[in-house]
């Protein structure tokens, strides 16, 4: 493998993790809740990081249109394990958690959409932790790689062996001639159905940070909440509704959705199993 290759991309994915800080540490300024350094000095690890594996003579002169398979499936598990161990800094600064491993876990079943916590009580946990908890989620659903493909210019080519290797519940194959195009698609798809969902939960009896933490979760079939009894705490059959139908169309292919709903080619929906 070429290590210049796999430090150019590298570097590029950190920057992924300080826009995924970005959040919390901005949901902390506007509500005031205390924990705004964590996530300040968790995005800056990441970005002096980025800074400097970017800066390697073998990076500056690598060319990553090229990417082989093997390095593809490298770069796959390093994008995953920096984002994780990154947020994990942040939870652990907070000071909401009892020990790093715990911050670890807690970010891992973010990612991973497994859902499972070790937080004892959810509604105690500031804003800005709540918001990087569905976040997670929302990001690990569609899959960090495929978002780096969609953004990174460099990716456009060679990052097809990176969006195979992720397997992040959907599939290759590709719905426009390049790579990029595909899981610039994709991730609209699922832009538009989170803010749609959104909306709608926003319409009950949620407010609208409620509204957007159950709608990032519930796209990403993860299942974080912001209340410790989860959607069972507004006691409402329209929440509880909404939540079933959306949880159905976040388990299809997103894939398949696009084909049939945005292409209306209605027979890639029909005949998938």
């Amino acid at each position: 493998m070429r290590r210049g290759v796999l430090y150019r991309i590298a570097g590029r994915l950190l920057w992924f993790a300080v826009a995924t800080l970005a959040v919390p540490l901005a949901t902390s300024i506007i509500t005031g809740d205390g924990t705004w350094y964590a996530w300040l000095i968790a995005s800056l690890l990441a970005a002096l990081l980025s800074l400097a594996i970017v800066r390697l003579p073998a990076a500056l002169a690598a060319n990553a249109d090229s990417l082989r398979r093997r390095e593809g499936f490298v770069t796959v598990v390093f994008g995953w394990v920096v984002i994780i161990f990154f947020l994990a800094i942040g939870y652990h600064l907070t000071g909401e958690f009892a020990g790093f491993a715990e911050a670890i876990f807690e970010s891992c079943s973010g990612f991973t959409t497994t859902g499972a916590t070790i937080a004892p009580d959810i509604e105690a946990l500031p804003a800005s932790v709540l918001i990087a908890r569905s976040l997670s989620h929302w990001v690990g659903g569609m899959g960090i790689i495929v978002l780096s493909v969609a953004i990174l210019p460099e990716l456009s080519v060679g990052g097809m062996q990176m969006f195979s290797a992720e397997a992040s519940g959907i599939d290759a194959d590709k719905l426009a001639p390049r790579i990029a195009a595909t899981a610039r698609r994709l991730w609209i798809l699922y832009v538009a159905i989170s803010l749609i969902l959104m909306v709608l939960l926003a319409l009950g009896p949620m407010t609208l940070f409620d509204a957007f933490n159950h709608s990032v979760s519930t796209i990403a079939t993860g299942g974080f909440s912001t209340k410790q009894a989860s959607i069972g705490h507004y006691h409402s059959l329209y929440i509880e509704i909404l939540i079933i139908v959306f949880m159905f169309i976040s388990g299809i292919s997103f894939t398949v959705q696009y084909r049939a709903f945005v292409t209306l080619d209605q027979k890639a929906l029909l005949k998938n199993p």
